[in-house]
């Protein structure tokens, strides 16, 4: 298990060798836009405003989602792909050679129940991302 040195920036890019292999990682925070949602009350009825119209309200994450590109000896293996705690981010990758796994922890929560999505100001901190060596899978 080798643990990969981050910053907490909300974007990044470095090169590391990972049991041999040249490995290129660009971790970048996105903001997914709001989308328009009808609202419900608590019996999953629609609410309607006093002209009988549908009750929208826009819905949406207020904190960037981290997503990681991820090249190989200078081949993209992995583009855009959304980090999620404990969530393998090469399980497509090792038909195109990848040797290991790469995953981030929660190391203020340990367990996936507990655990939240990361958020790059806890990047190298609270989230950190390990390789995983194949004798260590």
């Amino acid at each position: 298990m080798q643990i990969i040195p981050l910053q907490s920036v909300a974007s990044q890019t470095l090169t590391v060798t990972l049991n041999g292999q040249i490995v290129s990682l660009s971790i970048y925070a996105f903001n997914t836009p709001p989308t328009l949602v009808q609202v419900v009350d608590g019996s999953g009825n629609a609410v309607a405003d006093g002209n009988g119209f549908p009750v929208t309200a826009l819905q949406g994450n207020a904190d960037p989602s981290l997503y990681v590109d991820i090249t190989l000896n200078g081949a993209l293996i992995v583009s855009g792909k959304l980090i999620a705690i404990l969530q393998p981010l090469l399980t497509t990758a090792a038909y195109q050679g990848f040797s290991g796994e790469l995953v981030f922890v929660d190391t203020e929560n340990l367990g996936i129940q507990n655990s939240t999505q990361p958020l790059y100001a806890g990047l190298g901190s609270q989230y950190q991302l390990v390789y995983l060596a194949p004798s260590d899978l």
